[in-house]
């Protein structure tokens, strides 16, 4: 009769609870790659779900998949577009003054530049040929 080994529980459990917490690190990382799409492709994939003949019989003939709108968000809102226009020329204002009319304004300043970079975020105040594309990059 052939001799079979026996792994003690402890092990097992450890070894279980390793693979639950690298399925559930595995799970973070995907999810947070899903939520980063670009809004268009999102968008698209949301579309495709819910074309689909599973999520509509779900939906509608089990009532188990609802849609609930949160308050916060627009609705049928379109995708904002920054119009690079409207914003003033460095040689048409002073930074000094508007800060000096607005002390809040240096703190919100502040907080962009710690968010894009300080360099990046001076070269474009202060007009050194960086436009608000190569900032976001």
């Amino acid at each position: 009769m052939p001799q079979t080994l026996r792994m003690s529980p402890q092990y097992q459990l450890k070894g279980e609870q390793r693979l639950v917490q690298k399925l559930k690190l595995i799970g973070r990382i995907k999810l947070g790659q899903f939520l980063s799409l670009p809004e268009n492709d999102f968008k698209k994939y949301i579309n495709k779900v819910e074309r689909d003949p599973l999520f509509q019989k779900l939906r509608y003939q089990y009532h188990l998949i609802s849609c609930r709108k949160f308050p916060q968000i627009l609705s049928e809102s379109p995708s904002l577009e920054f119009k690079e226009a409207l914003v003033p020329q460095p040689e048409d204002i002073e930074v000094g003054e508007i800060i000096e009319k607005d002390p809040q304004l240096l703190t919100i300043l502040k907080k962009i530049g710690d968010v894009v970079g300080i360099e990046k975020f001076r070269k474009f105040l202060y007009g050194k040929e960086v436009n608000i594309k190569e900032i976001i990059r």
